[in-house]
């Protein structure tokens, strides 16, 4: 096997286990602690670990068996590694830890910093090419033979295990346990995503060669034209393209802005910036 390659297994291999504890440590120390909720197959384990006292890793595990065989006959082996790793991981993480426990009075505090450390940990699995099974291997095969979207999957799978724990623990706890489950969507995003991802801008103007060399001097950025065409007047233009840091953009738009205050700006979110001054894709 190539040593690189070999490398880059054991690092993400490392990230999976590593964020597969931090889920745990997350869910046992804040969540299940103070009674609260989560979605997905790990909140279907805490109702059954408050009811008949089975671990919650336990559960996670057998629950996940038929579904890494399914995945292993439709993916086959490469897609199940990460996965497979992430699953077992996680489910000794969750049981190993079960000790731990942070009780506080303010049921908020528990469902924020749950939601912090789930997210954490299950961006970070997801970072090293790996997941924690459950829905994500159930959403992938509706999403294969039903042609289900994987958000709307994870919205009515966590919308039925929520109306569970409102039948059985009452609105209030369901209404924390959706803080929690909000907060770590939001942090698996920030981490998945990366502090460093960057800002797409388009730059539609009158001044475009003043604009280019404010970015090249001022901004320290490569751009490319592109060649546009009015659709009122039908007349020709040249439009900027150029990606920057998160921390760059509002200095380009003041810029910009400086230039040419007539200048058509649009900003989106580019979540994956690979190249010179980003992450290097390796």
């Amino acid at each position: 096997m190539d040593k690189n390659l070999l490398k880059k297994m054991i690092k993400n291999c490392i990230m999976v286990i590593t964020g597969s504890f931090i889920y745990g440590f997350g869910i046992n120390i804040f969540i299940k602690a103070n009674g609260l909720a989560l979605g997905g197959f790990s909140g279907i384990g805490l109702l059954i670990n408050y009811n008949f006292g089975l671990p919650i890793g336990l559960f996670t595990l057998v629950a996940n068996i038929p579904l890494l065989i399914i995945s292993f006959k439709v993916w086959g082996r490469k897609y199940i590694l990460g996965t497979l790793v992430g699953v077992i991981a996680s489910s000794i993480a969750l049981d190993v830890l079960s000790m731990l426990s942070l009780s506080v009075d303010d049921p908020l505090l528990p469902a924020i910093y749950g939601g912090l450390c789930t997210g954490v940990g299950t961006g970070i699995v997801m970072r090293g090419g790996g997941t924690l099974g459950g829905t994500d291997i159930l959403a992938q095969l509706c999403n294969k033979y039903k042609g289900t979207s994987l958000g709307t999957f994870y919205l009515i799978f966590d919308a039925c295990v929520l109306s569970a724990v409102a039948l059985m623990y009452g609105l209030t706890v369901t209404l924390y346990s959706l803080v929690t489950v909000f907060m770590s969507s939001t942090v698996i995003n920030k981490v998945v995503d990366g502090l460093d991802s960057g800002k797409q801008v388009f730059i539609m103007s009158k001044k475009t060669d003043e604009i280019a060399d404010f970015i090249t001097n001022d901004i320290k950025r490569g751009f490319t034209f592109m060649h546009g065409q009015g659709g009122y007047q039908r007349k020709e233009m040249e439009v900027i393209v150029c990606v920057v840091s998160r921390w760059q953009i509002f200095r380009l738009r003041q810029g910009v802005h400086h230039i040419d205050p007539g200048a058509f700006i649009i900003i989106n979110d580019a979540h994956e910036v690979y190249g010179e001054g980003f992450k290097h894709n390796s």
